[in-house]
């Protein structure tokens, strides 16, 4: 009984303990970081009607439009998933890619006759690999990962399923980094080599 005892009060000091780490943490990271985090859901429903809002367009010339709070969206927020909204919808109206990486967001809004001052890339690797080489190059890619996944929480081996996590860890992680731009791209497909590596 006393042992039971003290493994309860063990518990009940690392759950107070990681409440005062989490709290102290999110307090800090509130007072600096970008306040766009206040109005994070308001800036997204503001950045993705494309059509209503083309600020997305250019870089300079117009100010942001303001979110249903009054307040002018923050600017982060409002280009990524802006630009992501319209590379969505550039993959679907062109589903076999522009045929190269670098640039593919410009090269593609070109394509489309769009007038624009935006950068190469919207800020998602998915995005930018599905205008650069469209849903097939998506698919092959995805294919691969998937294969990682499978196999690799199956095996036995320690070092499949370190495979498996990592390539896990890829998907979300393309979702809001550049890693189809330059050496980027590069590196992405080095990660995928090493997690296949471990098979051999």
């Amino acid at each position: 009984p006393s042992h039971d005892k003290a493994n309860r009060f063990k518990l009940s000091v690392l759950v107070i303990l990681f409440f005062i780490v989490t709290t102290v943490i999110w307090s800090t990271h509130k007072s600096s970081a970008s306040q766009g985090w206040g109005t994070l859901f308001q800036d997204i429903k503001v950045a993705v009607q494309i059509d209503k809002y083309p600020q997305w367009k250019y870089n300079t010339g117009l100010s942001y439009p303001t979110n249903d709070h009054g307040k002018t969206v923050a600017g982060n927020t409002y280009e990524r998933f802006s630009w992501a909204t319209v590379g969505v919808t550039l993959i679907a109206k062109y589903p076999l890619g522009y045929g190269l990486i670098n640039s593919s967001f410009k090269k593609v809004l070109d394509l489309d006759g769009v007038n624009h001052n935006v950068p190469g890339q919207v800020h998602s690797g998915w995005i930018d690999f599905g205008l650069a080489y469209g849903i097939p190059g998506v698919l092959l890619l995805f294919s691969c990962l998937l294969a990682l996944l499978i196999l690799g929480f199956r095996a036995k081996d320690e070092y499949c399923f370190m495979s498996a996590w990592l390539a896990l860890m890829l998907i979300p992680f393309c979702l809001i980094a550049e890693m189809s731009y330059k050496q980027y791209f590069e590196s992405m497909l080095f990660f995928i080599a090493y997690v296949y590596r471990d098979w051999e």
